[in-house]
């Protein structure tokens, strides 16, 4: 990933230097050559565009997790200034958060299990103590890092901060017996 995106910004100098060694003729209005020029410019910044697209998308078959798909788009997020690659990069970031919500999904059928699989050698309340702890600290981790990327995280997400730090709310309220009030005096 590092030798394409080097390789591409190779190609957005070669493609700028062409544009500046252009001799004369920007102003001229019946020389159409600096109008060529410019034009092959923009041709050459849009196949640079595509490449990005389909190098981003690339990059996230790879994502297995949060932490991963986070760096990725951290690499990427200087590029989003550009409407297709914003686009892309929306969409991977809504992908991000759909890898979020299915260890979400995960950790709350384990935690609606009404008996989970202790070791023998463990009691029964520390023993659930200890179990509702270890699912907290699975999503523990990929919800800060998510938290800690807001700056550039769309704000149309499926599952968004808030709602995450709802679902952890509810899981220390399970976690320590808490019963929620309905706020019905």
């Amino acid at each position: 990933m590092a030798r394409s995106l080097l390789e591409m910004e190779e190609t957005f100098h070669k493609y700028l230097n062409q544009l500046r060694n252009v001799k004369g003729g920007i102003l001229d209005v019946k020389n159409t050559s600096w109008h060529e020029d410019f034009n092959r410019f923009r041709a050459g910044v849009k196949d640079l565009e595509v490449m990005t697209q389909n190098l981003m998308s690339s990059a996230f078959e790879t994502v297995k997790d949060v932490e991963q798909g986070v760096k990725i788009l951290d690499i990427f997020q200087h590029l989003s200034s550009r409407e297709a690659i914003k686009r892309t990069f929306d969409k991977k970031t809504v992908d991000l958060y759909m890898l979020f919500n299915r260890e979400l999904a995960l950790v709350n059928k384990e935690l609606s299990k009404k008996v989970p699989f202790l070791p023998p050698y463990m009691c029964h309340y520390s023993g659930m103590a200890h179990w509702v702890r270890a699912l907290r600290r699975r999503i523990d981790k990929p919800m800060q890092l998510l938290n800690a990327t807001t700056r550039y995280i769309v704000s149309y997400s499926p599952l968004s901060p808030p709602a995450a730090a709802v679902f952890s709310l509810e899981l220390t309220h399970h976690m320590f017996g808490i019963k929620q009030s309905s706020g019905k005096p």
